[in-house]
């Protein structure tokens, strides 16, 4: 699990005045141990949990390394019309179920 952003460079701020990543590091934390204990999930575990804000690819890296069959990197996009809404999923398919996975996702 990424959290997509860190400390350093925690993303958009909430009409609450939260940054997204105190969220998305709390909603990540939340996903990860739910995880743990659903049934027919090996493991799972987040990418940076010391929070030293790892680049992309060294938080893919760390995914792999870990014995990783997916990476779910948490953003939460900001827009400035109280109309705007929805989901983006992004997912880099090299068989079908890596497609149905983001079926499942979205």
């Amino acid at each position: 699990m990424d959290v997509g952003h860190s400390k350093a460079r925690p993303g958009a701020t909430s009409a609450r005045g939260r940054p997204e990543y105190a969220f998305n590091w709390r909603l990540s934390n939340e996903l990860v141990d739910g995880l743990k204990r659903a049934p027919g999930v090996d493991g799972a575990f987040l990418v940076d949990p010391a929070q030293k804000g790892l680049a992309l690819k060294q938080r893919a890296r760390r995914a792999v390394a870990n014995g990783g069959d997916l990476l779910l990197s948490i953003h939460c996009n900001a827009s400035h019309s109280h109309h705007s809404q929805g989901v983006e999923t992004y997912f880099l398919a090299y068989d079908s179920a890596s497609t149905e996975i983001a079926k499942l996702v979205e």
